[in-house]
């Protein structure tokens, strides 16, 4: 197969490889504006609900948007595909007494 010189950035590439390699770039960036839809459709479900949110990037793969209401926390997990996650943390309304933060930081230190 000879090598396609019709592309500076992808030397070398046959002109087949060089077409596949461009048509994954174009799904790649369908991914990427299917994924950036999904985010900003989440937000505003969240803001229209007046429910109080931040936006963390914790790895490459995805966003995490963690959100809380009375009693509840939850993290939404976007990730670059598009796919979506949620993890809900419930409280069972059990305040503990300003000590018992000692014994918590102990517990997570060991």
């Amino acid at each position: 197969m000879r090598a396609w010189a019709g592309r500076d950035d992808k030397p070398g590439l046959s002109f087949e490889r060089y077409r596949f390699w461009a048509a994954s770039q174009v799904l790649s960036m369908a991914d990427r504006a299917h994924t950036k839809s999904r985010i900003f459709s989440i937000l505003k479900e969240l803001e229209d609900a007046k429910i109080f949110f931040r936006i963390e990037r914790t790895d490459a793969e995805s966003i995490l948007i963690s959100a809380a209401v009375p009693g509840e926390r939850w993290e939404i997990q976007i990730f670059e595909n598009g796919e979506v996650g949620v993890e809900i943390f419930a409280s069972d309304g059990t305040i503990l007494a300003g000590e018992e933060l000692r014994h918590l930081i102990q517990r997570h230190t060991e």
